[in-house]
């Protein structure tokens, strides 16, 4: 609690939330694998960089390019903690992502966030509950989506804008 006397305002018992800046900071993480954009500025600005999936020989390639990006800046690669997401379904042998997480490690990855789901249809339709998932985290991505509880002004006569001629 605070107490601040101005010319025009006194406070008394103000509370300062959230906070100002703090140390230390909350870690940065940035997620993705584009070598002209998103390396450069996980090698500028990141704590932790999240490999978004796919083979081990891809993280090798894009490791070494978050490597050249350090280099450039004269940051060590080794100050950023890297992680990717393996896909556990129930219906598959745990070896196999236990051997994926040791080839990721022999590659020189930090941290595996290992998800799993079950193969079980959510609505009878024959869609896993994964695809209706990712579909609405492409829509995210994209921009088609807005947060939980809001909506967007729909786009009707009323609300477009008028010309005059």
């Amino acid at each position: 609690m605070a107490v601040r006397k101005g010319r025009y305002y006194t406070f008394t018992n103000a509370r300062n939330e959230p906070k100002g800046p703090q140390r230390p900071t909350p870690p940065i993480v940035i997620g993705g694998a584009g070598p002209r954009r998103t390396m450069p500025l996980v090698a500028q600005w990141a704590d932790h960089w999240n490999f978004p999936g796919g083979e081990v020989d891809k993280f090798t390639e894009v490791k070494a390019r978050l490597a050249e990006c350090c280099d450039e800046i004269g940051r060590d690669p080794a100050e950023i903690t890297t992680s990717t997401h393996l896909i556990y379904r129930a219906d598959d042998p745990i070896d196999n992502v236990l051997t994926q997480a040791e080839q990721y490690r022999e590659a020189g990855l930090d941290l595996v966030v290992c998800r799993g789901f079950s193969a079980v249809d959510c609505d009878g339709s024959g869609v896993p509950r994964k695809a209706h998932r990712r579909s609405h985290t492409s829509s995210v991505r994209q921009g088609g989506a807005t947060p939980r509880g809001a909506s967007l002004p729909s786009r009707t006569r009323a609300n477009k804008p008028t010309t005059h001629h």
